[in-house]
């Protein structure tokens, strides 16, 4: 779909490495009380972007083509998000924030190295489909009797995670196809 052009000119699309890291940040402190185990989210991201790009390994390469092209995606950061009110006697301070997912692309020849074009997307929800997600009645429901939030879930889902890589990834395509 996104590399019809490229079949055309007699090129290949290879996929060099897909490489997933986050830097830490309060927020991310503050979200992994609720997703402890970011090595999940982390793995659940490198096999998101693995099933979306069907593209064969660089390793595969059989015959070296001068025209090939290879890919390299990188996920520089991601944030899961927070949607949680945190209660205090009397008080409550709601805790909101949205997903991130910043993500990186460069096409480069793998004969020699050359880059031919870099792009960085950045993805978030809007605040309405973010409040919409997380207010959703069926949601709440089967976290009903769930009263301590170390036992709640983070606001992001699996699904929710592969589709906010779906889409970063989509944004990232569309800008490279426009430069190869």
């Amino acid at each position: 779909m996104f590399w019809k052009r490229r079949k055309e000119a007699g090129r290949s699309l290879f996929l060099g490495s897909v490489t997933v890291a986050s830097s830490p940040s309060l927020k991310k402190g503050i979200s992994s009380i609720w997703m402890p185990n970011s090595e999940s989210a982390a793995e659940l991201i490198e096999h998101s972007l693995l099933e979306i790009l069907s593209l064969p390994n660089l390793s595969q390469r059989g015959s070296a083509n001068a025209d090939d092209l290879a890919i390299d995606i990188t996920v520089s950061d991601y944030d899961l998000g927070c949607f949680q009110l945190l209660y205090a006697h009397q008080f409550s301070v709601p805790l909101v924030w949205r997903p991130e997912v910043i993500m990186t692309a460069r096409v480069y020849a793998p004969g020699s190295n050359n880059t031919i074009c870099a792009h960085t997307v950045r993805y978030k929800p809007g605040w309405i489909k973010w409040i919409r997600m997380n207010l959703n009645l069926r949601k709440h429901l089967k976290e009903l009797g769930k009263y301590n939030p170390r036992d709640a879930k983070s606001a992001v889902g699996t699904d929710d995670l592969k589709y906010f890589v779906r889409q970063s990834c989509v944004d990232l395509l569309i800008k490279v196809q426009r430069d190869i």
